[in-house]
């Protein structure tokens, strides 16, 4: 068995054949857990302007997907089964946090932080839970999403197509019905943070919410009416809720603040204390979370790492954006044991695979799937390299899997597993849903894809590498 170091140069070896411009493909690695994309908005047009040619400023590239992520609003998905908890029906995420919606409301975040601010490892994270849940609600809550988004969301994760989640929904608001008499909470997402309102109906008494919250080891209020949670020698802050109606068309603003009502270890119950206002109008809270001070921004991780990037671009006929690469799904759902399981890879620091989709003029998410398997004891997952799409917009990728589960079709040339990496390409069709056929190729070494180019019949070419002899015939040299 050939060691870690050198597979790791192999991996380096692909990277840098790219790097080179093999088939004038853009090729950046950007640091990144999530699904990311590279471009930039033409100031004079609503036209996307793609980078043609490698660009070696990675310092400028890193800051332009930070900004552009900044304007994207946080979408909420339905859970088909990607959290295999019933009690979760709906879940975001962004770069520094996940969260989890509950039938009941309550809202679960998960946090990502680097170890001790280090900038050097973007590997060595820490993973923070704080569940907010309205306590003392009534026994019968309905919730419906709002405001449906065309983004839509697959998981091509394993072998087993019946364990696929294909086509799910998203939407920008999440809305819980009478949690207590006449009040309603709702989920929002401003930009890339997280924010909830409650809505009191005329009439409804804003003493009756009571907000509990586990995951801190202290909280306090501050003279301007902020509350602190104090979790892991930092800090959470809820700043002072902003309070008011809506009365003949006029903002009324109205005083209020946090009152901590119980106390114990990791665990508070907070609620509101409100002035005088008119109870024949609604009446709105809106505490606003601010996590800044608690999160160190992960792109200062810098470039090129092994937990996630963007390794392709790819444009249809129609404009249309599509971005490969991997990503760490491992902290897709950081949450502690017996809470979920997860469905994606099982390894500690799992990869998978990842191909979004974004409209021309990159302000959509079309959809955005997962491909990979569950990895294996020494490689953490998969990862795609390339990307081509025919003039029908089916899309063709490829890359490399150490996944024996890789999802493959019946009738595939050749079976995953059989080495400590194999290469694999797949054909997808254009809504991301489905396989039209997958295939792994290597033997008992390490094998990978590092480009391919397809022709007008809808042949498809790869180039890569091996280190298993026995896979390929040797042909003696002609003469």
């Amino acid at each position: 068995m050939r060691n870690m170091n050198y597979f790791n140069s192999i991996k380096h070896w692909l990277k840098q054949m790219k790097h080179l411009g093999i088939l004038g493909r853009l090729f950046i690695i950007i640091s990144l857990t999530c699904l990311l994309y590279i471009f930039k908005q033409s100031n004079s047009t609503n036209s996307v302007i793609l980078n043609s040619e490698v660009n070696n400023n990675t310092t400028s590239n890193n800051s332009q997907v930070i900004n552009l992520l900044s304007n994207q609003s946080l979408l909420f998905e339905e859970n088909k089964g990607q959290v295999q908890n019933n009690e979760i029906v709906f879940l975001a995420r962004n770069i520094n946090f996940n969260v989890l919606l509950s039938k009941q409301g309550e809202a679960s975040l998960s946090f990502f932080t680097l170890k001790n601010n280090s900038t050097e490892n973007r590997t060595e994270e820490e993973i923070t839970q704080i569940r907010m849940y309205p306590e003392e609600i009534n026994t019968q809550v309905t919730f419906e999403p709002s405001e449906k988004q065309v983004t839509k969301v697959n998981y091509l994760i394993g072998n087993e197509e019946k364990n696929w989640i294909q086509n799910g929904s998203t939407w920008s608001k999440v809305n819980y019905k009478e949690l207590y008499p006449g009040i309603d909470l709702i989920y929002y997402g401003s930009n890339q943070d997280l924010e909830y309102d409650f809505i009191l109906k005329p009439q409804a008494q804003p003493e009756t919410i009571k907000l509990g919250i586990e995951g801190v080891n202290d909280i306090s209020i501050t003279d301007e009416g902020d509350l602190i949670l104090s979790v892991q020698e930092k800090q959470i802050i809820l700043r002072a809720p902003n309070i008011y109606q809506m009365i003949k068309d006029d903002k009324v603003i109205v005083k209020g603040e946090f009152v901590i009502l119980k106390k114990e270890k990791n665990k508070v119950q907070v609620g509101f204390n409100v002035s005088d206002y008119n109870p024949n109008y609604a009446l709105v809270i809106d505490p606003v979370l601010d996590y800044s001070s608690y999160l160190v921004n992960v792109f200062s991780a810098g470039i090129d790492d092994d937990n996630g990037g963007v390794n392709d671009i790819a444009l249809d006929t129609s404009g249309n954006i599509y971005l490969v690469g991997k990503t760490a799904v491992n902290s897709q759902f950081p949450l502690t044991p017996g809470v979920v399981d997860r469905t994606l890879p099982t390894h500690p620091r799992g990869i998978s695979g990842f191909i979004v989709k974004l409209n021309p003029q990159g302000s959509q998410i079309l959809f955005a799937t997962y491909l990979g398997g569950s990895g294996n004891a020494y490689i953490p997952g998969d990862t795609i390299t390339d990307i081509e799409v025919d003039a029908q917009g089916k899309i063709y990728v490829a890359g490399s899997t150490s996944s024996a589960d890789f999802p493959v079709t019946a009738g595939a040339f050749g079976i995953c597993g059989r080495g400590m990496d194999d290469g694999f390409i797949s054909k997808i069709t254009p809504d991301g849903t489905t396989l039209i056929y997958s295939s792994c190729f290597g033997g008992s070494g390490y094998d990978g894809a590092a480009t391919l180019k397809v022709n007008s019949n809808g042949e498809a070419y790869i180039m890569g590498m091996t280190t298993s002899i026995e896979y390929f015939p040797q042909l003696e040299p002609p003469g």
